[in-house]
C-alpha cells in the first residue's frame, strides 16, 4: 500500500469512526428516552406479524383493564408479576447492548395502590404518593449489565412514533419482581431517565416531568397539584393526555377467581 493509499483508507477509517459516534449519541439531547410499559396488540402485529396471546393466570403482558369488566383482570392467584414486557431505551439500530446501557442512567417500574377502583391515581385514594418499584441502573460500571439492561433500542433513527420502536421482547424486570395483592387494583407507570437527565415523562428535552412521585423533592414534586393521572394518562375527567397512555397501566386482582 501506498503512503497515499494508506492515507486515504486512514481518513475513510477515521469518518466512519466519527459517524458510528455519532450515531451513537444521535437522540441524546434531541429527544426524550423512548418507554413503554403498555402491551400493544397492533403494535406487535406490525413487528412480528401476530399478536402475543395474554393470560390471565400467567401475565407476560400487560393490557389496561377496563372498569366493570373483568377482560384484563388477572387471576386472584397471581401474587406477583416476574416478567413486565415493554421497551425502555435511549439507543437505535446499530448500537451493542452495552453502548445502549450507556446512555441511559435509570429505568424505573413506579406504582400507585388505587385503593377506591377507579383506575386513576386521584385524591380519593387512601394513600396519594407513588411508590417506587423497580430501578435499573444501566449506565452503572459502563454499561457492564451489572445494573440492568435497556429493552428494545435496535431501532432506526429517527424512529417513528409507537410503531417501530419497541421489540417487544424485552422483560423490563430482569429478575425483579412487582408483588399483587388480591382485590387490589393499582397503576404501574415507566420512567427512564437519559445521561443528559432527561426522561419520557417529558414532553421535550429539557421539560418539566408531568407527574408527581409524591417526595418531597423528588421526581415531578414541583407539579403536586396536577399528579392525579389515569390508566391513560390523563388528569381524571380530562383529556389533557399529559403522560403518553403507554408509559401507565391499570392492574387489578379480584379477590375471587
Amino acid at each position: 500500500m501506498t503512503r497515499s493509499s494508506f492515507g486515504k483508507a486512514f481518513a475513510l477509517a477515521a469518518v466512519a469512526l466519527m459517524l458510528a459516534a455519532s450515531a451513537a449519541v444521535a437522540c441524546l439531547n434531541v429527544v426524550p428516552p423512548f418507554a413503554a410499559i403498555e402491551y400493544c396488540a397492533s403494535e406487535a402485529a406490525t413487528l412480528h406479524g401476530h399478536a402475543e396471546a395474554f393470560s390471565k393466570s400467567h401475565p407476560t403482558y400487560l393490557l389496561d383493564v377496563t372498569a366493570g369488566s373483568g377482560a384484563h383482570w388477572l387471576d386472584s392467584t397471581v401474587t406477583q408479576l416476574s416478567v413486565l414486557r415493554g421497551y425502555a431505551h435511549m439507543g437505535f439500530a446499530g448500537l451493542t447492548q452495552r453502548e445502549a446501557n450507556r446512555n441511559v442512567v435509570l429505568i424505573q417500574i413506579w406504582e400507585w395502590i388505587d385503593t377506591n377502583g377507579n383506575g386513576a391515581a386521584d385524591s380519593g385514594d387512601t394513600t396519594t404518593q407513588w411508590t417506587k418499584r423497580v430501578e435499573l441502573k444501566p449506565s452503572q460500571n459502563d454499561g457492564d449489565g451489572s445494573g440492568g439492561n435497556v429493552v428494545g433500542w435496535n431501532v432506526s433513527y429517527p424512529p417513528p412514533p409507537v410503531i417501530g420502536t419497541s421489540t417487544w421482547q424485552g422483560d423490563l424486570l430482569q429478575g425483579r419482581t412487582i408483588p399483587l395483592v388480591r382485590g387490589q387494583s393499582k397503576l404501574l407507570l415507566i420512567r427512564v431517565v437519559d445521561i443528559s437527565g432527561n426522561s419520557n415523562l417529558m414532553s421535550a428535552v429539557g421539560g418539566e416531568e408531568k407527574w408527581d412521585s409524591g417526595i418531597p423533592d423528588g421526581p415531578g414534586s414541583g407539579l403536586a397539584s396536577d399528579r392525579y393521572v389515569d390508566c391513560h394518562g390523563n388528569t381524571p375527567g380530562t383529556i389533557d393526555a399529559r403522560l403518553h397512555d403507554s408509559h401507565i397501566v391499570w392492574v387489578y386482582v379480584p379477590r375471587l377467581k
